[in-house]
């Protein structure tokens, strides 16, 4: 009759430790394939949102929305999925405070898509519907540019705010300055942005913010987009 074979506890502990060995490598491989995920979904909801304003402008002599959520159930019909990044702790959540790991989180409160957010005159108030949360910035948004905030630029070319003036006024007329001067940035500038992939490396060097121009490129970038893509 054949003796039973037991671990003896050295092989035991050597077993354990083989196991933790590979768990540590596999864990961190795991969470990077679920984060590109989750940015790849992101990436989807940007682009789906960039359609709805084509529509929109199409529909309205090239005006843009006010804000995103006035194109709920119109041009992005009942989609409230496309409003929510994947890493958005709310998670369907009615709140003003849409991005608090935002680069100048109080100066880019104007763009949050919340109702009772401050809207330049002129413009939309967001819709208030109760179940659609919307996690992006949006920079061409009928919100009022922050007061702090006495230029807008690129490589030279320089907008200056009016008191009073809303975010999309003022970004409609860097596109315009820069196409004028020869620089334009029509796939560069970014029209709606996600912050809640943000690793926090620093006010100035947050990375990577998802984006979405007006043509419909997307792409990764700091906060600061004018300092580069290259992250």
């Amino acid at each position: 009759m054949r003796k039973k074979q037991y671990f003896n506890l050295i092989e035991l502990l050597v077993v354990i430790a083989i196991i933790g060995i590979l768990a540590g490598i596999t864990f961190p491989i795991v969470g990077h394939v679920k984060e590109k995920g989750k940015r790849t979904a992101c990436m989807s909801n940007l682009r789906q949102l960039q359609v709805g304003v084509a529509i929109f402008r199409a529909s309205r002599k090239d005006r843009y929305p006010a804000w995103l959520s006035n194109l709920y159930n119109k041009e992005m019909k009942k989609s409230a999925k496309s409003y929510l990044c994947p890493n958005d702790p709310r998670d369907g959540a009615k709140s003003a405070n849409r991005g608090a790991n935002m680069f100048n989180y109080t100066e880019m409160s104007s763009t949050f898509d919340a109702f009772g957010t401050t809207t330049a005159s002129g413009y939309n108030t967001p819709s208030d519907i109760d179940e659609l949360h919307v996690s992006y910035a949006y920079e061409f948004c009928g919100g009022l540019w922050p007061s702090g905030w006495s230029t807008e630029e690129y490589d030279g070319v320089t907008v200056t705010p009016q008191s009073g003036d809303s975010w999309q006024k003022v970004k409609l007329r860097l596109l315009k300055d820069c196409k004028r001067a020869g620089k334009p940035i029509d796939t560069r500038l970014p029209m709606i942005r996600c912050s809640w992939h943000a690793e926090g490396k620093g006010a100035d060097s947050m990375a990577p913010f998802l984006n979405v121009s007006t043509t419909g490129n997307t792409y990764l970038s700091r906060s600061d987009w004018k300092n580069g893509v290259d992250i």
